[in-house]
């Protein structure tokens, strides 16, 4: 299980990538940090912690002595862009997973499916960008038919 502080590091990591907007919720306020929390112990096992430090260190550069998750939203996007600018293969995989687990959170079926009951609701995000959802198939694409 991950630390606390990792999760809210993590929490202000996806609030900076996706920051909700007059339009809607941002990817905290979806709960997305427990999507990406879980997709980074199974990728990279025991990362969590180190990850909390390394986004630490970066927000000191930006603002020297701070803590990420106090920083603004702006200075935990520049965080991760000098963090995504690194030589370091890592460091740029790590901000990439970030990224690709995020965007996975928000706009996948992850917040519209109840684990509980095994329901789907189709995510707000998809409606935002045109998806009608999954399809079975199109009839008028088959040779067969």
């Amino acid at each position: 299980m991950a630390a606390e502080s990792s999760v809210a590091a993590i929490r202000a990591a996806v609030e900076a990538v996706l920051p909700s907007t007059v339009s809607g919720p941002g990817a905290a306020e979806l709960g997305v940090e427990r999507h990406v929390v879980e997709q980074i112990e199974v990728t990279f096992p025991g990362m969590l912690d180190l990850l909390e430090i390394m986004l630490n260190a970066y927000a000191s550069d930006v603002a020297a002595g701070s803590v990420f998750e106090d920083l603004s939203i702006e200075d935990r996007q520049q965080v991760l862009r000098l963090m995504s600018m690194e030589e370091s293969q890592d460091i740029v995989e790590i901000v990439d997973a970030i990224l690709v687990f995020t965007y996975g959170g928000v706009y996948s079926e992850w917040t519209g499916y109840d684990r509980a009951t095994g329901r789907l609701d189709p995510p707000a995000s998809w409606d935002e960008v045109g998806y009608p959802g999954p399809s079975r198939g199109h009839p008028v694409y088959r040779t067969d038919a």
